[in-house]
């Protein structure tokens, strides 16, 4: 296979995962606090402490999902990296990148580091379709085309075997 070509994206745009986040912590919330009213009303408090602890984990979750680093995501033809994009010092690390929902305009990505650096831990990525629209078509053609060499590099290797 030939060689696939370069691309380079900083991802700051998590309007939609935001959006997400925030719908579903607050869908969370309210079905807890309900919960919790309708166990004080029936007298039964086990259960309403069981959802007022319960509304605090909800809110906790969200709150970590809502914070997600700028990163700068790039393709070198052979592997990936990821750097903060607010230290562009930071030295790049090596990942391997997961497409796990794909949306278009927007993608859930998995990035697990290639090295077992200390607390380097798998982390996900939202991404989502910023301008100009030539790198996020350039970001998603890489993530197809790399993930079917690393198929293939497989198969060849299950044959050789």
């Amino acid at each position: 296979m030939g060689e696939l070509p370069a691309v380079r994206i900083t991802i700051r745009n998590f309007a939609v995962w935001r959006g997400g986040v925030l719908a579903l912590t607050m869908s969370a919330i309210a079905v807890l606090c309900a919960w919790a009213l309708q166990s004080h009303r029936a007298q039964h408090p086990a259960t309403m402490w069981l959802a007022l602890l319960l509304l605090a984990g909800a809110a906790r979750l969200g709150v970590s999902l809502w914070r997600v680093v700028p990163v700068t995501l790039a393709f070198d033809g052979a592997g990936w990296f990821v750097w903060s994009a607010d230290r562009e010092a930071d030295a790049p690390m090596a990942v391997e990148v997961q497409l796990c929902i794909d949306l278009g305009a927007w993608m859930l990505l998995r990035l697990l580091p290639s090295s077992h650096e200390a607390g380097a831990r798998p982390r996900w990525l939202p991404a989502q379709f910023s301008p100009p629209e030539a790198q996020w078509h350039a970001l998603r053609c890489a993530i197809y085309s790399s993930a079917r060499q690393v198929r293939d590099d497989s198969a060849r290797g299950a044959h050789v075997e």
